[in-house]
């Protein structure tokens, strides 16, 4: 295959032109380099690793970056802050690139997290020579290796040449902002042109942006019409997600007038299809008593089959309940582990009951310093007892040296979300 590394390819919906630049930037989830290969930023942090790879030759970097570029092969290594938002790139021959995270679906890095930096140019009279299916199966295969820029590209190529399917996927990495800058609304651009060419799934995703607004405006009758006919025609994880998304507007009484009984039909339909999001509500529905007959067993066992289907709440749910003894026998075990496969999600109570674990040195050996770094992500993400547990281990310096301020800090950022104990404290701290 023809591929060719350049500092940047150009290109928009209909053919190459200088007006959109397309650069592959994406987490690379399975690369531990930052970790393994770790530096640390001026305030002991572990900092973030990007990956760039690009024909030119790169002669610095600039930004929150931490030490030297570092050349390994055909890749250039940058260690940068956590929390950095952009990078500026100067190439040899080539004009310098400024790359703003938040444009490819990354508001900010993080720590310890490795990313890919690829700047490709694609050779598209190659492209055009192969069969659109060919093209698209590249397009899948790049994707899945997280080639993301590149399987944009391919689709871009295969969704020109009429093929639905492409259409809807290039209109997912839009959504998303998979190898090209998230845009809602090219997103509902490639939707309705899937759409329009016969691609029966895209019914549930312009469902899904019509319901909660999403590159146009709410409408929740549109919506409810898009659902009813994606249930008839198509079938597996789509036709299960449209059961879900419709019950949930027969639940909420938007769009529809029938009576509520329809909507719980619909959740167990959607449930029953392996929907994850219908599970993970079914359970919280027995778990409640709403709509159903409290059943703390019935909840576990939905909760369980949505955490086996990847939801990260029915993970954290279900971990809750193995904690306390709710509906399962008591197992902190498989409750360490369900919260440790939610905190891998991004799960931000998980994470504060992952320091938990790791503070008291349940089922994992004590580790003051893990249980403050869970305790900082779920804390940045705004959960209240991350926040205060945060502050105690800045005053207490456990894991951390001691640091009142910041201490004070998060015991405000606590106290703000109505945190008695947090509020006491800042008052016997005379702040």
């Amino acid at each position: 295959m023809k591929l060719f590394l350049i500092v940047l390819f150009i290109l928009n919906t209909l053919h190459l032109t200088a007006q959109e630049k397309m650069i592959c930037f994406s987490v690379l989830s399975n690369d531990l380099s930052a970790s393994t290969e770790c530096r640390l930023d001026d305030k002991g942090k572990a900092c973030a690793l990007i990956k760039i790879q690009a024909m030119d030759k790169i002669e610095k970097v600039e930004g929150d970056i931490i030490g030297k570029l570092i050349v390994k092969g055909n890749e250039a290594w940058v260690y940068l802050k956590p929390g950095s938002t952009k990078i500026k790139i100067f190439f040899g021959k080539h004009s310098p690139i400024e790359l703003v995270f938040a444009d490819y679906g990354i508001k900010a890095l993080e720590s310890k997290v490795s990313y890919s930096l690829e700047l490709l140019l694609v050779d598209y009279d190659y492209l055009d020579s192969l069969d659109v299916k060919i093209v698209t199966a590249l397009a899948d295969d790049s994707f899945d290796d997280q080639k993301y820029g590149i399987a944009a590209s391919y689709y871009m190529n295969a969704a020109n040449r009429g093929l639905p399917i492409a259409q809807f996927d290039l209109g997912y990495c839009y959504r998303y902002g998979y190898g090209v800058p998230q845009n809602y609304a090219k997103m509902i651009y490639w939707y309705k042109k899937s759409l329009d060419n016969g691609y029966a799934n895209a019914l549930c995703a312009l469902g899904e942006c019509y319901a909660i607004g999403l590159g146009v405006d709410i409408d929740d009758v549109k919506a409810c019409d898009l659902f009813q006919k994606a249930i008839k025609i198509t079938k597996g994880d789509v036709q299960a997600a449209a059961c879900a998304n419709l019950a949930k507007l027969y639940l909420d009484g938007k769009g529809v007038s029938p009576p509520m009984d329809r909507g719980i039909v619909l959740l167990i339909q959607a449930a029953n299809l392996g929907c994850a999001e219908a599970q993970t509500h079914r359970g919280i529905y027995y778990l409640k008593g709403k709509y159903v007959d409290r059943n703390e067993k019935e909840a576990a066992k939905w909760f369980l089959k949505a955490a086996q289907s990847g939801s990260d709440l029915a993970q954290y749910n279900i971990g809750l309940f193995y904690l306390d003894g709710i509906g399962v026998k008591e197992d902190k075990l498989q409750a360490y582990y369900w919260f440790q496969k939610s905190a891998d999600m991004g799960n931000a109570s998980a994470l504060y009951n992952l320091g938990v674990f790791y503070e008291n040195g349940d089922c994992v050996a004590k580790n003051y310093v893990k249980a403050v770094e869970c305790y900082r992500k779920s804390a940045e993400k705004g959960d209240v007892y991350a926040q205060y547990a945060l502050a105690e281990c800045y005053f207490e310096g456990k894991g951390i040296d001691v640091d009142i301020d910041k201490a004070a800090c998060w015991y405000k950022k606590a106290a703000v979300q109505g945190f008695k104990d947090a509020e006491t404290k800042l008052k016997q701290m005379g702040f």
